[in-house]
């Protein structure tokens, strides 16, 4: 039947059947959404507070230390600096690696000590960069004017040395006798024929033109790599014979090897979890029942060894150990996609 609209215009009847308002509807839907969305804003806040639990210790170490981590990462950007100009200062550099390392394992005291020695390290951080550009500089500076230098000492050999080499002969032989023997001049006491010397001295400042600009663009742009080796090492620093079997609450010695080839001074964040075997290499930090945290700055080519104390839990049970390698880019910390990972069983 026909429809007609209601004075108040808020319902309407058709064929004396009053259908349901359209903003009653959307009311009713935007309310069972919401409650969807509160339910599931929930359960994101459940799990991010079992993870906050869970990386509790962690949390507290770096927090213990965050002041002196970011000194530390001031220092070693200048250093990294210096080295990418090749340029070492051994004392700044053997001295940013121990404050480096005793960070791992810091806590009170030893964070503000670190604080300070740090943030003191940082500030002669600019002046070591300084040098190492001028003496970068005049590195590049020397071996560039250097082949310059033979290079032109080549180019006028093989223009004028001819005639300056025959000159000087002939000026050193002014007073040679020529004698006739057996129907012919023989000359007595002549030397070697002087264009050989000056082909072969252009020859030589030729060679090292090309063996000195070599060395500079070796020094410059040559780079293997880059890569970077993690290796979980047992109690004598080899690799095998690990623990499998340990008591519970037990303590069992280990090592992280890193070797740096990347090229350029690196400083790694080593991190390291005990969780249930069933969990993945990346699920290990929410579910870790212990975890250690350590830094270590690695200089180029070279490989660091640091000691690892595994924990076991104290509830019997299969446990590993998962090992992961992080490195400093600038900005913060990055996962390297290197990783370790040694399963045990806990009984006793």
């Amino acid at each position: 039947g026909a429809c007609e609209e209601t004075i108040s215009g808020l319902k309407r009847r058709c064929g004396g059947v009053t259908p349901l308002r359209p903003s009653y509807l959307s009311s009713r839907a935007s309310g069972a959404a919401g409650a969807r969305l509160v339910r599931a804003a929930a359960l994101l806040a459940v799990a991010a507070a079992l993870l906050a639990l869970s990386l509790l210790p962690a949390a507290r170490a770096q927090g213990a230390c965050a002041a002196a981590l970011h000194y530390d990462e001031v220092a070693f950007g200048y250093a990294r600096e210096a080295y990418s100009l090749m340029y070492v200062n051994e004392s700044y550099l053997s001295r940013l690696e121990a404050l480096t390392s005793a960070l791992g394992n810091a806590s009170g005291a030893e964070c503000v000590s670190l604080e300070s020695n740090l943030s003191a390290l940082a500030a002669a951080g600019p002046s070591m960069v300084a040098a190492a550009r001028e003496h970068f500089a005049l590195f590049v500076g020397s071996v560039s004017a250097a082949v310059a230098a033979l290079s032109l000492g080549a180019a006028a050999l093989l223009r004028w040395g001819r005639e300056l080499a025959w000159r000087a002969w002939l000026r050193a032989h002014a007073n040679y006798v020529v004698r006739l023997s057996g129907g012919g001049p023989a000359r007595g006491g002549s030397p070697r024929d002087p264009d050989s010397y000056v082909t072969y001295a252009a020859g030589l400042l030729i060679v090292l033109a090309v063996g000195l600009f070599g060395v500079l663009g070796f020094q410059l742009f040559w780079r293997p790599g880059p890569f970077t080796v993690l290796a979980l090492l047992n109690s004598q620093k080899e690799i095998g014979d690990y623990p499998t079997v340990v008591p519970p609450g037990s303590s069992a010695l280990l090592y992280v090897m890193i070797k740096n080839e990347m090229n350029e001074l690196e400083l790694y964040q080593v991190r390291a979890f005990v969780s249930p075997a069933t969990y993945g290499p990346l699920e290990a930090p929410a579910h870790s029942l212990m975890n250690q945290t350590m830094y270590v700055v690695v200089r180029p080519g070279q490989n660091v060894t640091v000691p690892l104390v595994l924990r076991a839990p104290s509830a019997p049970g299969q446990y590993k150990l998962v090992v992961l390698l992080y490195n400093y880019t600038g900005s913060g910390f990055e996962y390297m996609n290197l990783f370790n990972q040694l399963y045990f069983n806990v009984s006793g």
